[in-house]
């Protein structure tokens, strides 16, 4: 089949030898003529296929050295299995006889296999098993075609203790065999059920992360939409705010639009669940009797570490986060990461200008109460009123102020920078960003 390009019905992995010739002693060919018992002509036959074996010869052998004296016989298939090896050939032999079943079991050269037999069917299973030797089953057989069973018990009384064991040696590793491929077949059908199951979770994993990512963009979507039209508010707050013809209603309505811009975007605001989960957070959550006065924590709502100022006897919990206090439940709260190096101490100056501890500043949104305009007024003028407009701040609870100065020579930014530096009010100023007035406002948090 294999030279022929037919494919054979194997494992993936097997070997086929090719051989450049097969040499056969199978049948009967006895001969009245020609004088020749069976013996006599399977010997003539083994003589010729001894003469042609040589390395590349396949020989195969069927009840080698049979219709002669058992043991006669025997040690002759012995001694024509040890040359026709030494000779270089792969050979191939069915036998009953048990000392060359027992060869196998003492030279590497042979190996001992059989082909399963069910004495209760009386059919073969077509099972090869190598390694364990095959039972011939004779008196077995007898019984079951109606043979008496006396003469079955006469013909076991004849065999020898050792034909006896041999028999029970090779009953019982075909019994073994046997629970070795029950096992076998269950272990398979358990690994095929594993990896039927395993496929199935994939697949349901994978079926909930396209939901989750089409949910994600979904609330993505929404996400950008609440943005846009909070920025659409702003503009048209700021526009409104602009105009000279702006009432005192109009007024009213521009610093609504303004405070719920804000309010959508601050802390707990309608934004906040939109804005996911934070990939970078701790894992780790806190439990209540960890926490104490003084301790750092993580605040999942806020993205940032806090320092604990209070335990509230209702179970919530107060933390600082820069300028910004909150209290919070404690489910909130998760174990802050170590630090590698000793953070800087509020107090230490950057620039002329105490940095505060932690770097979390509340987000800084504009309204006509945390603004304050000082363009086209003198310096010293300026500067007072922004002393004044911080003090004011500072005693209404308000956290970031906005000082609008534009841009004009630099002296009054100059000027109010300086004093930024210098107010004990302040504890993180800079210019003010695109969208925020640039370089001619200056956003100041208040300590």
């Amino acid at each position: 089949m294999v030279r022929a390009g037919l494919p054979v019905a194997a494992d993936p992995g097997s070997a086929v030898g090719i051989f450049e010739v097969v040499l056969t002693d199978v049948g009967d060919d006895q001969s009245m003529t020609k004088s020749l018992s069976t013996f006599s002509a399977h010997v003539q036959n083994l003589a010729a296929i001894l003469e042609d074996t040589h390395e590349g010869a396949l020989v195969l052998l069927d009840e080698l050295a049979g219709g002669t004296d058992p043991r006669e016989g025997e040690a002759l298939a012995a001694g024509m299995l040890d040359s026709l090896t030494a000779r270089g050939g792969a050979v191939v032999v069915t036998t009953h006889y048990e000392g060359l079943k027992a060869l196998a079991l003492g030279d590497p050269r042979f190996e001992n296999a059989s082909m399963g037999f069910d004495i209760a069917t009386m059919s073969p299973t077509f099972r090869l098993a190598m390694g364990i030797p095959g039972s011939s089953s004779a008196l077995a057989v007898a019984r079951r075609f109606g043979l008496p069973g006396i003469v079955i018990e006469r013909a076991e009384r004849f065999l020898t203790r050792e034909d006896v064991q041999f028999e029970t040696v090779v009953q019982k590793l075909h019994d073994e065999r046997a629970a070795t491929e029950l096992a076998r077949s269950a272990a398979e059908e358990r690994e095929r059920q594993a990896a039927e199951l395993k496929a199935e979770l994939e697949r349901e994993l994978r079926d909930q992360r396209e939901r989750e990512q089409r949910t994600l963009s979904k609330e993505a979507e929404e996400l950008l939409r609440s943005v846009r039209a909070a920025r659409e508010e702003l503009r048209q707050a700021h526009a409104r705010l602009r105009s000279k013809k702006l009432d005192a209603a109009g007024a009213r309505e521009a610093e609504r639009a303004i405070d719920r811009a804000a309010a959508k975007i601050a802390v707990g605001g309608s934004l906040e669940p939109l804005l996911g989960r934070d990939e970078a957070a701790p894992a780790q959550f806190v439990e209540e009797g960890q926490l104490k006065p003084g301790m750092r924590v993580y605040v999942a709502r806020i993205r940032a570490e806090a320092e604990v100022l209070d335990l509230l006897p209702d179970g919530s919990v107060r933390v600082q986060a820069g300028a910004m206090k909150l209290t919070l439940p404690v489910s909130d709260l998760r174990a802050a990461a170590p630090r590698a190096q000793e953070p800087r101490r509020a107090g230490a100056r950057d620039g002329g200008k105490p940095v505060a501890a932690t770097a979390p500043l509340e987000v800084a949104i504009q309204t006509s109460d945390n603004t304050c305009d000082m363009r086209g007024m003198r310096t010293d003028d300026a500067v007072s009123m922004a002393i004044s407009f911080l003090d004011r701040a500072v005693g209404t609870g308000l956290r970031v102020c906005f000082l609008v100065h534009g841009h004009g020579t630099g002296a009054l930014k100059e000027a109010i920078r300086r004093e930024l530096r210098s107010s004990k009010y302040v504890s993180h100023f800079r210019a003010g960003g695109p969208g925020e007035g640039g370089d001619g406002v200056t956003l100041a948090w208040l300590a």
